[in-house]
């Protein structure tokens, strides 16, 4: 069974790694997170260089699976992260 979001959703985002061999979280997870409000941040995860060119993976997985770009906090602006970042 999948786990749900035990933290109020507004403070909860869920990492989405880029590579290959990970792409997680899985799909019905991540809807999951998405029905309870969650934010996104999505990296490569990667630990070389040539591993940076993995983002596209972390991206196109989040636009198939309906992710707006409003809730991925890798893709704001500074001043709205930092804002979210230093909320009270």
């Amino acid at each position: 069974m999948p786990r749900r979001c035990s933290l109020p959703a507004p403070s909860t985002v869920w990492r989405s790694r880029s590579t290959a061999a990970r792409l997680d979280p899985p799909k019905a997870l991540l809807a999951q997170a998405m029905q309870a409000g969650c934010l996104f941040a999505i990296n490569t995860d990667a630990h070389a260089p040539g591993q940076l060119d993995w983002q596209y993976r972390g991206c196109a997985r989040a636009a198939e699976c309906g992710v707006p770009v409003d809730r991925i906090v890798t893709a704001w602006p500074l001043d709205r992260l930092l804002a979210w970042l230093n909320r009270s």
